[in-house]
């Protein structure tokens, strides 16, 4: 059920209340939001292993920086596609 609310402050705003035979999409969402949570932590660890090899430099580094580099920004892309795609989910 979605209704539309007004609070003491002319703020009109959608809620949406969750009927307790939807748990197909609760479920989804909830899987969703567990890959967003992983993709932020494989980000992060992308990042930071990148950075950390460019404190020590070197030949490992000068090798495998492209590669961190790449990795993470094919990290980030798909972790925000997976944000797109809970978000519009929530919308449907």
């Amino acid at each position: 059920m979605t209704g539309i609310k007004q609070n003491h402050m002319n703020i009109t705003y959608i809620f949406d209340v969750t009927s307790k035979g939807d748990t197909a999409m609760t479920t989804t969402t909830a899987f969703l939001t567990t890959l967003v949570f992983i993709g932020l932590l494989a980000t992060f660890a992308a990042l930071w292993w990148g950075l950390s090899s460019m404190v020590f430099g070197g030949a490992y580094d000068r090798k495998h920086a492209p590669q961190f580099m790449s990795a993470r920004v094919a990290l980030q892309a798909l972790t925000l596609l997976l944000v797109g795609i809970a978000l519009w989910l929530s919308l449907a």
